[in-house]
């Protein structure tokens, strides 16, 4: 949907696939979860390693080596953010207000979406 350039290709088969893994992806992360504990770690791992991964296979955009950066950048990016924000102000309006699923989709589109640089983005020439 977010590098859609037509209505075309926001209705191609690639689409659909990467729609429904990616659903398929969120229950199991909302599923393992609601566990609490070290299962919240684990099913963030999961749906970081695998929606970039569904993304690049099925949409063939982002390259891979900007996938495989971006993959612990989400991870580590979410777990240092969400532990500043529980600890910065527990239990008050900033956790009301920003949950962490949110912070793991914001950390998510920076990395996939936003410009890099060049160097983070090209093939290195021989």
């Amino acid at each position: 949907m977010w590098n859609a350039a037509s209505l075309r290709d926001l209705v191609a088969i690639q689409s659909g696939i990467f729609l429904l893994i990616s659903t398929g992806l969120y229950r199991g992360v909302v599923m393992w979860a609601g566990n609490g504990g070290s299962s919240i770690l684990f099913a963030v791992g999961m749906g970081t390693i695998g929606l970039p991964i569904a993304q690049t296979l099925t949409l063939h955009q982002p390259s891979w080596k900007r996938t495989i950066i971006a993959i612990p950048l989400i991870y580590g990016s979410w777990y240092f953010l969400t532990i500043l924000v529980s600890r910065w102000n527990p239990k008050g309006p900033i956790e009301d207000f920003v949950n962490f699923v949110s912070i793991w989709q914001a950390t998510y589109l920076l990395f996939m979406f936003a410009p890099w640089p060049k160097r983070l983005t090209r093939a290195p020439h021989p």
